[in-house]
């Protein structure tokens, strides 16, 4: 399993905006009724926040992926498909996560980002 963070470009935290609930269309990442994280260049909506430095965003590929997942959280792969994403409980944090081929996709609030990190590899030597 491999754990990188990626630069994922400029981050906006947009209100007004309608998406399906836990999808991920066109960069929009639904948070919540209304409310979206942007991952592009340009945001729209009828409020915009960019967040770039406030997340760390972490690439999590690999065989093992699932099985870590399963060990920070109540959430079943299955919810994760390519496509899909969750804010939910993961490691004790509320982050949110989105499906990717092979694995998934972690962003986490920048002053939480060195504890996660020091989690996963804990928790990948257990599970190797």
């Amino acid at each position: 399993m491999t754990v990188s963070s990626v630069a994922p470009g400029r981050l906006w935290l947009v209100s007004g905006v309608t998406i399906a609930p836990n999808t991920v269309a066109g960069g929009l990442h639904w948070l919540a009724p209304d409310r979206a994280l942007v991952v592009g260049d340009v945001a729209e909506g009828a409020f915009v926040s960019e967040v770039t430095d406030g997340f760390v965003v972490l690439d999590v590929t690999g065989a093992a992926w699932i099985s870590l997942l399963s060990m920070a959280s109540t959430l079943a792969p299955e919810a994760l498909g390519a496509g899909r994403c969750a804010q939910t409980v993961f490691a004790g944090l509320t982050l949110l996560i989105a499906g990717r081929e092979g694995g998934m996709r972690i962003f986490v609030e920048r002053p939480l980002a060195a504890w996660l990190l020091d989690w996963l590899r804990q928790a990948v030597s257990s599970l190797v």
